[in-house]
């Protein structure tokens, strides 16, 4: 597992989030955004099937891989997430370049 994104957990508290989290959006669709190391680390320590996890979107994800999925959640293309029913959106990312992401 990669120690920059558990290391980023720790230092943001995530474990005191989590528990908000469940609380506000128990009964919510959601879709995550970003499919990277601090998903991954996330997945990993915690026990996301408390969430309806409507699918997961990541920039890197292509047209091959629309119909595929992701650690068990639907990959959804960027492109398509205007088409895609969910009340919230996660954003699992340890950096981020503005103006990359074109929808």
């Amino acid at each position: 597992m990669d120690n920059e994104a558990v290391q980023f957990i720790i230092d943001n508290n995530f474990a005191k989030q989590y528990s908000i989290l469940i609380q506000k959006y128990k009964n919510k669709k959601i879709l995550i955004y970003g499919a990277g190391k601090l998903f991954q680390a996330i997945r990993k320590h915690y026990n996301l099937s408390e969430f309806n996890i409507v699918g997961i979107s990541d920039i890197n994800f292509r047209e091959e891989d629309k119909e595929k999925e992701f650690f068990g959640y639907k990959k959804i293309l960027l492109s398509d997430i205007t088409n895609i029913n969910f009340d919230a959106i996660f954003v699992a990312l340890l950096r981020y370049e503005i103006g990359r992401a074109h929808v």
